[in-house]
């Protein structure tokens, strides 16, 4: 599927992923940045593009290969927040568990179709130029195959700017990171 399928195991590439991903925010530090905060990488084994692509899992509306391998990068980048946070004590850090937030709560918010995609898009990545998407696109959590539509990331936005729980964010919200005096 991937080269990095034949050059790493899942684990040893989620360790590079998250290493890469913290020197890059350290160098958002070195520019300057006081207030991050990291959203979590998604359910990319439910995106109707990789269910086509694989099939669900038995007794399972998703891929759990997939996101299980995404749930090892998620560990390791919640890590990485808490050694930032550790290491730079003039800036904060925050990691956004859009994972643990998932489909069911998106559902729960109206956002009632997860299966498929609003776009006709041909078997491909993207809609297919010139044709009608669906009527009622503000009920669908996919535009495409692969992509949230705007609800859905507004949905997901709002639950990282005021978490409804303690698990949707680790160790404050947005709105608490914002309204910070800059004293950590």
């Amino acid at each position: 599927m991937y080269l990095t399928m034949a050059k790493y195991k899942p684990d040893e590439y989620a360790s590079q992923l998250a290493d890469q991903y913290s020197q890059q925010l350290k160098t958002l530090k070195q520019y300057g940045a006081r207030k991050v905060a990291v959203f979590r990488v998604g359910q990319f084994g439910c995106m109707p593009g990789v269910l086509a692509m694989k099939g669900a899992s038995p007794n399972s509306s998703c891929v759990d290969e997939i996101n299980n391998q995404v749930w090892e990068f998620n560990d390791r980048l919640m890590l990485v927040v808490d050694d930032l946070n550790n290491e730079f004590p003039d800036a904060k850090f925050t990691y956004i568990n859009s994972f643990g937030i998932g489909w069911r709560d998106l559902t729960a918010s109206n956002l009632a179709i997860i299966e498929s995609g609003c776009c006709d898009d041909g078997k491909d990545m993207g809609c297919i130029p010139s044709t009608i998407p669906c009527e009622n696109r503000y009920e669908y959590v996919f535009w495409d195959r692969f992509h949230p539509t705007d609800p859905a990331n507004a949905f997901l936005a709002r639950r990282g700017y005021v978490a409804e729980s303690p698990s949707d964010v680790h160790p404050i919200d947005i709105r608490t990171l914002a309204s910070s005096d800059g004293t950590f």
